[in-house]
């Protein structure tokens, strides 16, 4: 197992890690946005996800 981290590594806004089982099976312990000028203007999810099958929420924000 390990930990691929997709957002929230250089700042604080979108916070996304992938935990990997193995070549078939990963979770994703949030899927956050980016805010500020760190923000995109589509909602695209810029790495695979094929072998996703769980999203773990650990918080969420109105905004």
């Amino acid at each position: 197992m390990h930990i691929l981290h997709h957002g929230a590594v250089n700042g604080v806004t979108g916070s996304c890690h992938q935990l990997i089982i193995n070549d078939q099976s990963s979770f994703l312990i949030d899927c956050g946005l980016f805010q500020g000028e760190d923000s995109v203007d589509d909602l695209n999810i810029e790495f695979n996800i094929d072998t996703v099958h769980a999203l773990i929420v650990t918080h969420c924000h109105i905004d």
